[in-house]
């Protein structure tokens, strides 16, 4: 007996019940403005293979409002985000049914992982969809408030937002959308000051404007 498929958003054939299922892609390139760094994959947006598949999370709304794209991008559309300026990746890629069930040998191994790819790409600005995300890379007493952080890697600097998950629904999505805003003013900022001073100039995170 042929075990049941279940379609994913891009209409392609999900992972079958019971079968392990894998991480998702990472999507970075050097030299991206921006690099989204979420804590893990949830089991919807594993089976589907893109992030941020469930419908009840705004991150694909959210990023839109907020001027970072020109159009509200699908799950499936992904993909496409270094071509906008941005890539997209988790601390930890094994997915789970919440963080609750990740180790701290997850987020020990995840945290080295990650930060060889950052430093690899160097975007101006690390987002961590989530002050859990944040805190288990930079340790518990490096948070202070959302928005932008006082610590840096490599050369990038970084930047915490509450999370978008349905988890975190009792943030209200309008004060959700202020910090996603403010990164687009953040990242506009950057822009600006690097063209004025020439091409190819990226600013130091020592010297923000």
């Amino acid at each position: 007996m042929r075990p049941k498929t279940f379609l994913s958003l891009a209409g392609l054939p999900r992972v079958p019940r019971g079968c392990p299922i894998a991480g998702l892609p990472d999507y970075l390139t050097p030299g991206l403005d921006i690099i989204f760094v979420g804590i893990n994959p949830g089991m919807q947006s594993a089976q589907a293979g893109h992030y941020y598949a469930n419908p009840r999370n705004p991150f694909w709304h959210l990023l839109h409002e907020a001027g970072l794209t020109p159009q509200q991008l699908r799950p499936d559309e992904d993909h496409l985000l270094p071509a906008l300026g941005y890539g997209i990746t988790d601390i930890v890629k094994r997915p789970s049914r919440g963080v609750a069930d990740l180790t701290t040998a997850d987020y020990r191994r995840g945290r080295r992982i990650l930060e060889e790819k950052l430093l690899a790409c160097q975007p101006r600005i690390v987002c961590f969809n989530s002050k859990t995300g944040f805190v288990s890379f930079f340790g518990p007493g490096a948070f202070r408030r959302f928005g932008r952080q006082e610590v840096t890697i490599g050369g990038s600097r970084v930047f915490v937002m509450p999370s978008t998950s349905p988890a975190n629904a009792g943030i209200p999505i309008a004060v959700k959308l202020r910090y996603f805003r403010a990164l687009r003013r953040w990242r506009d900022t950057l822009v600006g000051h690097e063209a004025a001073r020439g091409p190819g100039i990226r600013l130091s995170p020592t010297s923000d404007p």
